[in-house]
């Protein structure tokens, strides 16, 4: 049996504001499987651990890791008729990736996708192995994993990601009452008309919202917000669907995202549950607004896993950019997307006063069938963590005596332990 180190080395990224552990196991599987999601709960606390949006590990495509997946999804690949074609893609590396990603969320569910998260990765590979671009295969808890092809930028700093033309979402993340919401758009997207609670009457001005659903490597719900009249009656939006949303407090802007995250996530305690999506696997929430004259896009993101606001979102920015092209909302293929971690922030202070730091943007372009993500990154720092062993001992054994009273921690981790 292979021994594990006593220290763990981790390196601390960041981008445009979303921060993330990445956890090498390019030479070797470190953490057993049934451990990550708990060492995800542990290191990615910012009061306790590291302190971050995800943990991601990077893997080596073979037997090993295949292995190691088995022990999660090989009912779902054995119901579904799939294991032959995920031994190929993973075990016999038949796309030829360079690396696998995987993303731990802070509660310890695994996401499929992160476009912020994967230039991450191909930034710390592209440094280790003297590379311009390299192979990621992402999207291993779905059915489907994929090949992201991932290459520097014209300015230091910055990687473009090459992504697929988005889609209608995998019906994984569909929930009971999903269908009687969503009517499809074409081929690309589904729009969906739901009805607010009135226990949340006083957070929303009307009693139905107007949204979009579509899978950019993760599922993305977009609301989109406009004072402009042109665009309202394009997008049958109601007259006082938030047009001001963007011209208010950021405090605002996070109440309003919140709420609208935890309900259509089945997360806010109204009487009964609105059924949209699979509660064991959640959607991303993102409110934007488009200047079609500037081909610009203002946008705000709640993340499932992390079950909150964030800085930003790279699958998120691909929804909004896409759907707004498709809609017509801009003619142009080349769109720049800001979410909160890419605007001027004042850090002003008594020394420097006017101080002002420019955080970056996302920019998303189509040529043909093809789409691109491009964005800066950041390495912060490299660390250590020691006595990680003892830790995930103490976590599961917390696990134990809390499933023993029969409490539950969490929807999904409990789901995981019973399959």
């Amino acid at each position: 049996m292979k021994r594990r180190p006593k220290s763990l080395k981790f390196f601390k990224y960041s981008a445009l504001g979303n921060h993330f552990c990445l956890i090498d196991e390019t030479e070797g599987v470190i953490i057993p499987e049934e451990d990550k999601l708990f060492f995800a709960q542990e290191y990615a606390n910012p009061q306790y651990g590291i302190g971050c949006d995800s943990i991601l590990f990077i893997q080596a495509p073979g037997p090993e890791v295949l292995s190691q997946l088995r022990q999660r999804f090989g009912k779902i690949w054995s119901q579904n008729k799939v294991e032959k074609k995920i031994a190929q893609i993973i075990g016999e590396n038949k796309f030829k990736a360079q690396a696998i990603m995987r993303i731990f969320e802070p509660c310890g569910q695994e996401s499929a996708m992160c476009g912020n998260g994967i230039r991450c990765v191909a930034d710390y590979l592209c440094h280790k192995w003297n590379l311009k671009k390299v192979r990621i295969l992402a999207e291993v808890t779905t059915l489907e994993p994929k090949i992201y092809e991932v290459s520097k930028g014209f300015y230091p700093g910055y990687y473009r990601l090459r992504t697929e033309r988005p889609g209608i979402i995998p019906s994984q993340f569909k929930g009971p009452k999903y269908d009687q919401y969503a009517r499809p758009v074409d081929n690309f997207a589904e729009v969906l008309e739901i009805p607010i609670a009135k226990e949340l009457s006083g957070i929303w001005s009307s009693d139905k919202l107007i949204c979009y659903v579509i899978y950019t490597g993760e599922p993305h719900l977009v609301c989109f917000v406009s004072s402009d009249q042109a665009i309202q009656k394009r997008l049958g939006l109601p007259k006082n669907q938030f047009p001001d949303y963007f011209s208010r407090s950021e405090g605002y802007r996070t109440r309003i995202l919140q709420t609208l995250g935890h309900y259509l996530n089945d997360r806010e305690p109204v009487n009964s549950s609105l059924g949209l999506v699979n509660k064991a696997e959640g959607i991303n929430v993102n409110i934007a607004e488009v200047h079609p004259e500037k081909a610009l896009i203002n946008m705000r993101v709640y993340e499932r896993g992390i079950w909150g606001k964030t800085k930003a979102c790279g699958t998120g920015a691909l929804a909004v950019a896409a759907l707004a092209m498709f809609l017509g909302l801009v003619k142009e293929n080349r769109v720049r997307v800001l979410p909160e971690g890419s605007f001027y922030c004042n850090q002003g202070s008594v020394l420097v006063p006017g101080y002002i730091r420019r955080c970056g943007e996302l920019i998303i372009e189509r040529e043909d069938k093809d789409w691109f993500l491009i964005g800066p990154v950041e390495r912060v720092y490299q660390g250590q963590i020691r006595y990680w062993q003892e830790a995930l001992k103490r976590r599961r054994k917390e696990i134990e005596i809390y499933s023993a009273r029969g409490e539950r921690l969490d929807q999904k981790i409990f789901e995981q332990l019973a399959a």
